[in-house]
């Protein structure tokens, strides 16, 4: 059923943007090194399509987040984030996030890579950059100050800290981190 906001064109033409921005950005430092050079073999950000979730269904042997019920509880946001990472026609990693009702953040809720024996292997750790840095851009874009994360696997908090990240909070059990944008 599609939203039938009026303010959901305008806010789906900045993560559009958004997203073509990071994508040229992230191809661009791929071709230096930045990046792994599979990103060089077809990557591309996109929303969440319903291929996108299906994708996870049938292609990701290790998902542990049920995204098609994710994507339905915030397709009604009309200001969220929303990404699909693909390299070519292997979908490699999505995140889903929402600004805050102020004008303080972004909060990414939910982030996941392909784990599974088919997946990139060398784009551990630069999934969750990527989302990251197109989270920034969007918050950027709509005038946020913080980028936030909800709830990270405690495994991954090392990551995140080398990326400029630091423990912000614990709110009803559940932790959060946050850098600058």
């Amino acid at each position: 059923m599609p939203i039938n906001h009026p303010s959901e064109p305008k806010y789906e033409g900045y993560r559009e943007a958004v997203r073509l921005h990071t994508e040229t950005e992230v191809i661009t430092l791929s071709a230096s090194g930045i990046y792994p050079p599979e990103v060089q073999l077809g990557f591309r950000l996109t929303a969440i399509t319903p291929e996108a979730v299906d994708a996870t269904e049938t292609y990701w042997q290790h998902t542990v987040l049920p995204w098609r019920r994710i994507v339905g509880q915030n397709k009604p946001y009309v200001r969220r984030f929303e990404v699909a990472m693909w390299i070519g026609e292997a979908l490699v990693g999505m995140a889903v996030g929402r600004p805050s009702r102020g004008r303080d953040n972004l909060t990414l809720q939910y982030l996941e890579r392909d784990r599974g024996a088919n997946a990139f292997p060398t784009m551990k750790g630069y999934v969750a950059d990527i989302a990251f840095t197109a989270a920034e851009n969007y918050a950027t874009v709509i005038g946020r100050d913080w980028l936030k994360l909800r709830g990270p696997i405690p495994q991954a908090v090392p990551l995140y800290t080398k990326l400029g990240f630091t423990t912000v909070e614990r709110i009803d059990g559940v932790d959060f981190l946050k850098r600058r944008v």
